[in-house]
């Protein structure tokens, strides 16, 4: 009874702790607040997760535990990784617009993970999870509002693991043998939709910002210069007037 209940328990328990988090420190006043609840919590990222956690649902118990620590090592990784190993993936242009592909490849590796075969799927949730979890970290971190507040890594990994842990355990508890079905369609969708995010950030060209070269003058371009107005402190009369001249 407890294990039935453990994942929808662990959902209940996420959302209010993050509930809590917003109502003490509002979004308009916080950066942390406002990151949580608009990218943290943003829907391409949130599926992703998703998606493992269903994957890791349908799978044999020890798979899954390998799968899930994948996942947080995955994400320390990550967050532990030089910042400069996002220039790996800043071929495409635009590239921290769209944060180095890190959700387009995260929506690639859960939807090859969910239309795998079954028999294939235990032995590719670990690998794969890795992948996730890194990736994961990767978009916390460019996201940072605070710029390496240690917080923001925290909270990064706290929902990471709530949404792949409720989604895992609450999947597997309430199993039916339809799940296939929705669970290939949930997939295919993921894997569409990194296609087509992954493609457009590559496709698109940034908009050239045109900057007009500056004009230099040659002396033929120069007007001719007036002698008599170049100084025109010594142009005054060489007598003085009445009024000017020093007194005793």
């Amino acid at each position: 009874m407890i294990a039935r209940w453990s994942g929808p328990a662990i959902a209940v328990a996420g959302a209010a702790c993050i509930l809590s988090i917003v109502v003490a420190h509002p979004p308009g006043d916080d950066r942390v607040s406002a990151w949580l609840l608009w990218t943290a919590l943003s829907v391409s990222q949130v599926l992703p997760l998703f998606g493992l956690g269903v994957a890791l649902s349908v799978i044999p118990a020890f798979p899954a535990v390998l799968g899930g620590g994948a996942f947080v090592a995955g994400m320390f990784s990550g967050f532990a990784v030089n910042p400069n190993v996002a220039h790996w993936f800043a071929g495409p242009a635009g590239a921290s617009q769209h944060l180095y592909l890190s959700i387009p490849i995260s929506g690639l590796a859960a939807g090859a993970l969910l239309i795998a075969p079954n028999a294939a799927r235990r032995w590719l949730a670990p690998p794969f999870a890795l992948a996730i979890g890194a990736m994961a970290a990767i978009t916390t971190r460019l996201t940072d509002p605070t710029l390496h507040d240690p917080a923001v890594q925290r909270l990064g990994l706290f929902i990471g693991l709530w949404i792949v842990t409720a989604a895992a355990l609450g999947m597997r508890a309430f199993h039916r043998s339809w799940f296939h079905v929705p669970i290939r369609i949930l997939g295919s969708w993921l894997l569409a939709s990194g296609l087509l995010y992954g493609g457009a950030a590559i496709a698109a060209k940034p908009a050239a910002i045109e900057i007009p070269s500056p004009k230099i003058q040659t002396p033929a371009d120069r007007p001719p210069a007036d002698i008599d107005t170049l100084f025109p402190q010594f142009d005054q009369p060489e007598t003085m007037r009445d009024e000017e001249r020093p007194r005793p």
